[in-house]
């Protein structure tokens, strides 16, 4: 994420070059050749770009009701997008205190106190009204026309009518205040300046092309038409013309006169009566009428009118007026048009906030809510789980493809799905994880060298409890690393490398315990011993009732030879 300090690094080595290349910046101001890049857009307002211009769609869209209307609609619809600051890194504790005290200082500093909301609110009518866009000062300490001292602790509005674009690189704006008219110039970190449709002509400095300039023709239209009903209807107009013969002009007049005195007596203030005259039977009068409505569907002209004006200002049609009935093509439409203008907006203006605002270790967040859009999320998302589900259970999809699915459907985020990689024995790539014992990476190598060990992926070659051993300590060392960077890159790669380490000692836990060859030797001895006194046992056990049966008979030899002593 780039810094302030090397963007303004950067500006100061591009004016040098550009004042070595005879082109100075110093004291420019916008000047725009006479005739050039003059665009007509009719009688009402004066042609692109000139601060007239400005001025006069300020005061059409104040005299304009559909106009003023749809510019209330949409600041209103942008300045209640929720802001906060968060962390690049949340798992340093420090960074999440601070981004909390960060956000509550800039919502309720800015604009002297009145708050961000408030800031916003101008601002916006400044982006939609203007083509010279709006401007934001950021509030920090040191002069204007130098850098900002320390952190940034707020923005305010800055008229865009009294802000002039210069085209330079270091002073990009200069301001001139409504009490003394001092002009001041601001330093590029200090001021925040947009636009919508900016102009790529170099000589324009970031003129653009507002949403007023390109609807106020149509929103004139429909106020002619209210024009046209109100004076056809309103302030009591003369209904008809009498063409009299015969009769002086004066005893007309004097008729209409006392017409015009029995109807104020009568308090008719907006429909005038017919005129009677009498006189002899030669006088002629016949009658003109003047107010009769001219033939137009009022209703399909005013509902095209508005669906070009949301389609104008990027807004849903139902956000400014009111549609019932919509076919599901008009909601999709609708759809588009309501996520465009607030995601143009959010992201230009998160850039400026990002480099402008925030420390470099914060980012700008907006968390815009749409209901409708978060429930077609939801039955999209479900739909979507469905269908993974039956691809899983016939073996169409492995569990990456399934990852992978959920990552570009945006169901899961990069980190997530890292993580799972990792947990899994891969790599973001695929790649299977044993491939960083091999990586030249500064962060990554040091890590995964085990001391001792030539390669721990020959398991043959190593001494298990010594592996084990070595790869706690360098889990250690990664841990450490880990707890000390704020790198979102390093510690990355620590993580890589402490899933590297956890699947090796895995690997090392499944493979069996080796037994030394004289050890295996002794037991394969005692065994066949074992067999043998337990073959001794079995045959003894058979011959032992054929023992037990001859006593008597090995009686008989000794009763033999003592028949044969007594002979």
């Amino acid at each position: 994420m780039p810094t302030r300090r090397l963007v303004i690094s950067t500006v100061e080595e591009d004016v040098k070059r550009a004042v070595l290349d005879g082109d100075s910046h110093e004291g420019q101001t916008a000047t725009f050749p006479a005739m050039s890049y003059i665009i007509a857009t009719g009688d009402l307002v004066p042609p692109w770009w000139s601060r007239t211009r400005d001025i006069e769609l300020h005061r059409l869209v104040k005299q304009n009701n559909h106009l003023s209307g749809i510019a209330y609609a949409a600041t209103t619809k942008l300045k209640n997008i929720p802001i906060s600051f968060v962390p690049v890194n949340p798992s340093i504790s420090a960074h999440v205190t601070y981004a909390e005290r960060f956000t509550e200082m800039v919502r309720l500093s800015s604009e002297f106190g009145a708050g961000l909301r408030k800031a916003l609110e101008k601002f916006l009518y400044d982006y939609f009204i203007f083509d010279n866009g709006a401007f934001f000062e950021v509030l920090g300490d040191g002069p204007s026309d130098g850098p900002i001292l320390g952190p940034a602790h707020g923005v305010r509005h800055l008229d865009s009518l009294r802000c002039t674009r210069t085209g330079d690189l270091i002073y990009p704006v200069i301001y001139e205040t409504a009490k003394n008219h001092k002009r001041y110039k601001l330093h590029f970190t200090r001021v925040i300046s947009m636009s919508q449709q900016t102009s790529g002509i170099s000589t324009m400095n970031g003129i653009g092309f507002s949403a007023a300039s390109r609807s106020f023709e149509i929103g004139q239209v429909l106020s002619d038409q209210l024009d046209y009903k109100l004076e056809k209807m309103g302030s009591r107009p003369a209904s008809k013309i009498i063409v009299a013969k015969g009769i002086d002009t004066n005893e007309v007049i004097k008729s209409f006169m006392m017409a015009e005195e029995l109807m104020d007596s009568l308090g008719l203030r907006r429909y005038a009566k017919t005129v009677v005259i009498g006189g002899d039977p030669d006088i002629d009068v016949s009658a003109v009428d003047l107010n009769n409505f001219e033939p137009f569907d009022e209703e399909t002209g005013t509902l095209m009118a508005m669906f070009a004006l949301a389609f104008i200002w990027g807004l849903d049609v139902r956000d400014v007026w009111p549609i019932q009935g919509a076919k599901s093509s008009d909601q999709v439409a609708n759809m588009k048009a309501r996520g465009r203008l607030p995601a143009d907006f959010t992201a230009d203006l998160k850039d400026q906030f990002d480099l402008k605002l925030c420390p470099s270790f914060l980012n700008t967040k907006f968390d815009f809510q749409d209901d409708e859009e978060d429930q077609l999320k939801a039955v999209n998302r479900d739909i979507r789980s469905r269908m993974v589900q039956r691809m899983s259970e016939s073996g169409t999809l492995d569990q990456e493809a399934q990852r992978r699915m959920m990552l570009e459907a945006g169901d899961i985020t990069r980190a997530d799905f890292i993580r799972q990689q990792l947990d899994s024995g891969k790599l973001e790539n695929g790649s299977p994880i044993a491939v960083l014992f091999f990586s030249d990476d500064k962060i990554i190598k040091p890590l995964l060298t085990l001391s001792g060990i030539l390669d721990p992926l020959i398991y043959e070659d190593n001494d298990k409890e010594e592996v084990v051993k070595q790869i706690h300590i360098q889990k250690s060392a990664a841990l450490k690393l880990l707890a000390e960077t704020a790198s979102r890159s390093q510690n990355q790669r620590a993580l890589s490398a402490i899933a590297a380490l956890d699947w090796l000692e895995q690997e090392y836990e499944d493979i069996p315990e080796e037994v030394p060859i004289a050890l295996q030797q002794a037991e394969a001895e005692a065994e066949a011993e074992a067999e043998g006194m337990e073959g001794e046992i079995v045959e003894g056990e058979d011959e032992a009732p054929d023992e037990q049966e001859p006593d008597e008979e090995q009686e008989k030899p000794e009763e033999q030879e003592l028949e044969q002593q007594e002979r």
